[in-house]
């Protein structure tokens, strides 16, 4: 199984990688900076995940607008979107 996933920075920069394997729980917590959870991002006919910091709110992360978007509610910090595979498939 092959995973694409795309880093939605607040400042509106993304990142994309295509991966053989699906990242860590460790390489995921890294890239948003603490405890993660999944929040399910609608995507027309698709739900996709996206994988956000669990105490953004708490820790006053800056507003991320294209996270928000792919979430439907407000989302702070850096989030990780799979947009091929799904986290824990792998």
């Amino acid at each position: 199984m092959s995973y694409k996933i795309r880093i939605l920075h607040p400042e509106g920069d993304d990142e994309i990688y295509e991966m053989s394997k699906q990242p860590s729980l460790e390489e995921l917590q890294e890239t948003v900076g603490g405890w993660i959870e999944i929040v399910p991002a609608d995507c027309g006919d698709t739900v996709l995940d996206l994988i956000v910091h669990e105490e953004g709110k708490l820790l006053n992360l800056p507003y991320n607008p294209k996270a928000s978007e792919y979430a439907g509610r407000p989302i702070v910090g850096t989030a990780v979107l799979f947009e091929e595979g799904r986290f824990g498939d792998g």
